[in-house]
């Protein structure tokens, strides 16, 4: 790991809050004002979308406007964050990832759980039960895949390279700061995703190109409405280093 992708930028003041917001603020806000519910029954008494999904999406929204305008500020852009042209085997690269993926986590997960202190909450009940709500969560899938992976991958693993002259580091560091943004479920859960955000930094860095780190992201999230209740292999693979139900 030592060269990153493309950058030709000059970080401003603007630069430094956004990366400070993304590392610490964001995922402290999360951690402090969201609590995922423990059990199906105390979802039915508040409404996902309006209280979940859908102030999801706008934040999620914000942040990536915020972080396109601030890169195109430095003299950046899209481009250059990693939307080169899509290709066909972009699709390809996120399908092999999304199954050698989930099968480590599942491995690390499974090593996780002899951890005592490592607390794992499940996020399932987060899962819509209705037609309207699985439109919105697909929506929001979308967002979200497009937010993260741009501000977490494109944005602060270039930006925090240039900081700390490391690409190790800057790895590291914007891994840590997606994975806090997930401590709602419980700290072997974001351990969980710190592996997980480790992997999609790989191949944003082996590919040099967000999409297939977007579409891999958008499949991972999306998947577990269309395989709940089964127990087939691919339900296993996907869902169950996140979820303990299956």
């Amino acid at each position: 790991m030592t060269n990153a992708i493309n950058h030709d930028f000059k970080l401003k003041i603007s630069s430094a809050l956004l990366i400070l917001f993304l590392c610490i603020i964001w995922p402290l806000a999360i951690s402090l004002f969201f609590q995922a519910p423990a059990d199906y029954d105390q979802i039915e008494d508040i409404n996902p979308i309006l209280n979940f999904y859908l102030p999801t999406i706008g934040f999620q929204l914000i942040v990536l406007f915020f972080t396109f305008l601030i890169s195109r500020g430095e003299g950046s852009g899209i481009v250059a964050l990693g939307y080169r042209k899509f290709k066909l085997t972009h699709i390809i690269y996120a399908i092999i990832f999304i199954f050698a993926s989930s099968f480590v986590l599942r491995l690390i997960k499974i090593i996780l759980e002899n951890f005592q202190f490592l607390k794992f909450q499940d996020p399932s009940p987060l899962l819509p039960q209705t037609a309207e709500g699985k439109l919105i969560w697909l929506l929001m899938c979308l967002v979200v895949a497009f937010t993260e992976e741009t501000a977490y991958r494109g944005y602060l693993i270039t930006r925090l390279q240039r900081v700390f002259k490391s690409l190790p580091l800057a790895v590291i560091i914007a891994t840590a700061g997606f994975a806090a943004g997930h401590l709602y479920q419980g700290i072997g859960g974001a351990v969980l995703l710190f592996f997980y955000g480790l992997m999609f930094a790989l191949l944003y860095l082996a590919t040099r190109s967000l999409w297939p780190c977007v579409i891999a992201h958008f499949i991972h999230n999306a998947l577990p409405i269309f395989l709940q209740g089964t127990d087939s292999f691919a339900a296993i693979l996907l869902i169950s280093p996140f979820n303990s139900n299956i």
